[in-house]
This record gives structure tokens, sequence and C-alpha cells, in this order.
């Protein structure tokens, strides 16, 4: 019962943040401020497939993660995934103002969660993790000179602080299934508008890494 009431709330957070992303896109694209201008987070279809998708991942999260106040602050992570990704695919840009909330998010339920459930080597660890990510997704900006943007970089911190509350080497599990998903999602672009030099955003893919390591981190190796 609790991984089905942990996947039901999922759902209905992430089918809200999917009409945030409408309404944010919409309004980045009347502004002139991104640099795409897609329409995938205005089908409904769509919504409710990626919400129900995270309500899977709402899941596995809760199955891999036994304390309900960490489950709290993962709900949330996964529901501003979904907004952060919707609003990448169509504008190629993630608003920093809501890495910032949930990064603030993480910090305060998480920390609670890692004293309340005596497991207080997890805060460091999350910490550890955003620092390792961050610098990691920098160093692959300096590399791909601006194919990467700021905002990757900013995601890749916020996805470390919740990665690393399992374990720093998720965040290694999660760097390697983003780079597996960024090079499948660019496949499937490729494939379906056969445009070699179309920009991919790289938000989705690191998003996937990250709930990927969440689910499955701990069957690779020991916390």
């Amino acid at each position: 019962m609790r991984l089905i009431a942990w996947g039901i709330i999922t759902l209905a957070l992430a089918f809200r943040s999917s009409r945030s992303a409408a309404v944010r896109v919409r309004r980045l694209i009347a502004e002139g401020a991104g640099f795409s201008a897609g329409d995938s987070s205005q089908s409904t279809l769509i919504a409710w497939l990626i919400s129900a998708l995270c309500a899977f991942a709402g899941v596995g999260v809760a199955h891999a993660v036994s304390s309900n106040l960490a489950m709290v602050a993962y709900a949330f992570f996964l529901a501003t995934l979904v907004e952060l990704s919707m609003t990448d695919m169509d504008t190629h840009l993630l608003p920093r103002t809501l890495v910032n909330i949930a990064t603030f998010w993480g910090l305060i339920v998480l920390g609670l969660a890692a004293f309340t459930t005596h497991r207080i080597s997890a805060f460091p660890s999350m910490l550890a993790g955003s620092v390792l990510m961050w610098c990691v997704l920098w160093l692959l900006r300096l590399v791909s000179r601006g194919d990467l943007g700021k905002g990757d970089v900013a995601l890749a911190g916020l996805l470390g602080l919740y990665v690393g509350w399992q374990g720093v080497s998720h965040v290694v599990y999660a760097l390697f299934f983003s780079l597996v998903a960024g090079g499948i999602l660019g496949v499937i672009t490729l494939v379906i508008t056969r445009d070699r030099k179309r920009h991919i955003p790289f938000g989705p893919a690191l998003s996937l890494g990250a709930v990927a390591a969440l689910i499955w981190g701990h069957y690779i190796g020991v916390r």
C-alpha cells in the first residue's frame, strides 16, 4: 500500500507540474526567451504519459527509500524534474528558480530525514554528490565548447544532491545512465527529424539518469 500511495501522490504532482510547464513554455515563447519553440508541453496526452512514467518512478524510488519523510522530498523532486524537462524540451531553457527551490527543499527535508532515520552520513554524502555532479558537468561544458548550457550545470548540482543522499557511488551511476539516456534520445531525435544539426537538450537525459540511479543504484553496488 505504501508504494501505491507514493505512486498516486507522484502522479498527481507530476501532472500538476506538466501543466505548469505548459504555462511556462507559452510565456517564455511569447517573450522570445527560448532557443526553440516546441509544443510538446501543450499536449495533454504527452502530459499524462510523462506523469504515468513519473508515477512508476515514484514507486521505484519509494521501494529504494524506506523513509517516508525522504519520500516527501523525492516526490517533489520527481515532479520538478517533469516541469524542468518539459520546459527544456520545448525552449532549451532550465528555469533557475525551479532548480533553486528544489535544492532548498532537498537540503531541508532530506537533511531532516538523515537525522531522524539515524543516517547522519547521508547529509555530507548528498552535499558531496551535489559538488561532484556539478563539477563533472562544468568540465563537460568546457570540453563541449558551449553545447551544454549553464542550466545543465545547475541542474547537475540539484540532481547530485538528491542522488547523493543514497550514496556518492549513486552519483557515478547517475552520470553513466545520463550519458546512455542522452545517446538514446539523440538517436531517436535523429531518426524522427533526420536533422544532424538539431540541438538536443540534455536536461531530460540528466533527469532520466538520476532517476535510474535512484531506482537501480542499490542493485549495482552497496550504499
